[in-house]
């Protein structure tokens, strides 16, 4: 037999084997190996239908991957319908698609690439379950997620131009929808939110900025109570428990940094921020003084339309208008120019309040002079300028 039948022949094999290996081989191993480390990864039972792998074309399929829940294993916490993964020359296109919990769904498509890193791919997240978030809040967050949907969509590109190099950036949109967060300790409601929506984001890394369209917020009602201790039920949300002190003792070299540190620039946000338009339709806020004995007080406000027009860190243009009502009938009315985000902050605006009924404060008057408020109205107007840190 010739020299070149030999090759030949060995070519035939190798390909036949490489076919039988790309095709057969690879994709049971990987169905076999693959449940084994999601199961161990992510400490949840992991289970894959099929795997197909094409060595020709380089392309990945991964099929039916379910990631059950540790509580119900009846219920799965995500399942991906299909993972395609198809290299070509530098980078790997990607199509990814999954159930999330209680009827949520995320999909991925676009391609990414290794060296150098990058990637550049479409995010649609619907019907996300933030009570899924629950176990992950800091132990100091004394509430819990009664209930609430994100829905994000738009595009996320990453580049890593060199080791201390990273170009990143993210266009798209943001909503939460059907929010409601209660207190830990007695289960009362203590935020409500209908949607708060954040429309045509473009936020970068290097250059570090964020701008967006618009902001929009719906329906939200707010809890707020001044316990028989004095204490907000707000601050209880937050309460951390007291931290042992440390002693530590500082070298010249460490005083000096701090005091370096503190030298700098104050007032200043650390990127640009520029803000279109933010919409507040529908707010309430209750407020109930539970340390007015025997009969509390109890308040509520509502901004029924509000309007913050150009806020930006690098203009001082921002117009501001809140209209609504104290206690249903006691109109409020704010409007005028502001640049909260400003070094300096300057405000100016007009505030008014009209027919608010003053019997309503008894509870006051009754604690602090021993008189009941029968009736009377108070109207206020004012005109509030804060410019160079004067009032």
């Amino acid at each position: 037999m010739s020299r070149k039948k030999k090759i030949a022949i060995a070519a035939g094999v190798l390909l036949v084997l490489y076919t039988l290996i790309g095709f057969l081989v690879i994709p049971k191993v990987a169905e076999s190996v693959l449940p084994n480390k999601l199961t161990e990864y992510l400490q949840r039972p992991a289970s894959v239908e099929n795997v197909s792998f094409n060595p020709y074309t380089l392309t990945l399929s991964v099929e039916g991957m379910k990631v059950q829940d540790k509580k119900d294993e009846s219920k799965n916490f995500i399942a991906v319908e299909e993972l395609f993964a198809n290299q070509t020359g530098q980078k790997a296109d990607l199509d990814f698609s999954a159930n999330l919990p209680s009827d949520g769904t995320w999909s991925m498509t676009g391609s990414f690439g290794i060296s150098p890193s990058r990637c550049n791919v479409e995010i649609n997240v619907a019907d996300l379950d933030l009570k899924q978030a629950q176990p992950y809040l800091p132990d100091s967050v004394h509430a819990k997620i009664s209930d609430g949907r994100v829905h994000i969509s738009g595009n996320a590109r990453y580049q890593a131009q060199s080791e201390d190099s990273i170009n990143a950036e993210y266009k798209g949109d943001v909503r939460v929808s059907d929010l409601a967060v209660s207190e830990e300790q007695d289960g009362q409601d203590l935020t409500t939110l209908q949607s708060f929506a954040v429309k045509g984001i473009n936020a970068s890394w290097n250059p570090a900025r964020v701008d967006i369209q618009q902001i929009s917020v719906s329906d939200l009602q707010q809890r707020l109570a001044l316990e028989k201790d004095g204490q907000l039920n707000i601050s209880a949300i937050f309460k951390k428990e007291p931290a042992e002190p440390r002693p530590q003792e500082k070298t010249e070299e460490s005083a000096g940094q701090d005091k370096a540190d503190t030298s700098g620039e104050h007032g200043r946000l650390p990127i640009p921020v520029s803000v279109g338009e933010i919409e507040l339709s529908d707010l309430g806020l209750s407020f109930t003084d539970h340390t007015i004995t025997p009969t509390t007080y109890s308040s509520e406000f509502t901004l029924t339309k509000g309007s913050i027009t150009g806020l930006s860190t690098a203009d001082a243009g921002t117009e501001l208008f809140l209209k609504g009502a104290i206690d249903k009938h006691a109109a409020v009315t704010i409007e005028g120019t502001a640049a909260p985000l400003d070094k300096d902050i300057m405000f100016d605006i007009i505030a008014k309040l009209e027919n608010l009924e003053l019997s309503s404060l008894s509870p006051y008057a009754r604690k602090f002079i021993g008189r009941n408020i029968e009736k009377g109205k108070l109207n206020l107007d004012i005109d509030c300028v804060v410019k160079d840190k004067q009032l």
